[in-house]
């Protein structure tokens, strides 16, 4: 507390979450990124073994 003013704490959503709500369901941008580093890292060793 500085000066008395009481810090702002997380902002915590005032009702229940929404699963159906699209914007939910999406992941990080990190998450797709490795998805597809990890698909073109398989599909190379499965072609580099031939």
């Amino acid at each position: 507390m500085a000066a008395g003013v009481p810090v702002a704490g997380p902002v915590l959503p005032a009702g229940p979450l929404h699963l159906d709500d699209p914007s939910a369901m999406q992941l990080p941008l990190g998450v797709g990124l490795g998805m597809i580093g990890l698909g073109l890292g398989l599909v190379g060793m499965k072609l580099r073994r031939r």
